[in-house]
């Protein structure tokens, strides 16, 4: 949203790096806001006849709202960020935003221009993506559910979507296994801390079912993601079977969103 002190700021950013490195740095602005009048493109102050002044590069996402909505969404992965962003920031602030039921049309109706399914009635099917695509794709599905926030039991229907429209054998779709998968060890949880209770003390088993059941949701769920993303090797099953600290396991379910390397994921559980 635009700021008032906006350019202020940036001139703080730039007057601190050169005061540390003795360098200027180049300063570089993407506006993402809805507020056309909003432009800025310089710092400036003036006092008896002396000036000082910061320009900047400026990018207004705006400004490319005519060009994106002619491209295909997989022609460039800025692009892409790009038309995820006006999209969405067309609807969101009319009334019709508010109502679920219309944020997850409009998040579906994204997703599957993301992961470009095969148009109804094609006979053959879409080729399985390239292990560079899968990576794009899967994150421009996370900077999408981040865009759209949905209500849970739209979350849990567009989850089933998005595992539909992407097939059973490409990358997940992280950020929706990581919810599911939490709320389903809940619920697996409360079933056996239900079926303890009753031997144990209700309270008691209810307690220790829920903290099973979610630690072992967590384990499946990351050795899941693990397998599609690196290949799950016995040892790495093991290694995360064994892990019996949920702050460990959230850690790894955190890192494998972005990491590149199994060791980055591994780490979180050994450490």
């Amino acid at each position: 949203t635009p700021e008032t002190d906006f350019t202020h700021r940036l001139f703080q950013y730039a007057y601190r790096i050169y005061d540390r490195f003795g360098r200027i740095p180049d300063t570089l602005v993407v506006l993402t806001d809805g507020d056309s009048r909003f432009y800025p493109v310089a710092f400036s102050r003036d006092l008896l006849g002396a000036s000082l002044r910061l320009e900047f590069h400026v990018a207004k996402l705006l400004d490319y709202k005519k060009r994106v909505h002619r491209r295909r969404i997989d022609e460039n992965v800025f692009a892409a960020v790009t038309r995820l962003h006006l999209a969405v920031q067309t609807e969101r602030h009319r009334r019709r935003y508010q109502d679920g039921a219309f944020r997850f049309e409009l998040k579906r109706w994204l997703m599957r221009e993301v992961v470009q399914t095969q148009p109804a009635g094609m006979a053959q099917p879409a080729r399985r993506p390239r292990p560079d695509e899968e990576q794009r794709i899967f994150r421009l599905l996370a900077f999408l559910d981040w865009l759209v926030a949905l209500p849970n039991e739209l979350e849990n229907l567009f989850f089933d979507e998005t595992e539909s429209a992407r097939g059973a054998d490409v990358m997940p779709y992280v950020t929706s296994w990581e919810r599911i998968g939490i709320e389903k060890g809940l619920e697996q949880g409360l079933e056996k801390g239900l079926e303890q209770g009753l031997e144990q003390g209700r309270e008691q088993g209810r307690e220790q079912g829920l903290q099973l059941g979610e630690l072992r949701e967590k384990h499946a769920v990351l050795k899941r993601l693990f397998d599609r993303k690196f290949g799950l090797q016995p040892e790495d099953a093991e290694l995360i079977d064994s892990t019996d600290a949920p702050e460990r396991l959230d850690a790894a379910l955190d890192a494998i969103i972005d990491a590149s390397e199994r060791g980055e994921v591994l780490r979180h559980l050994t450490s």
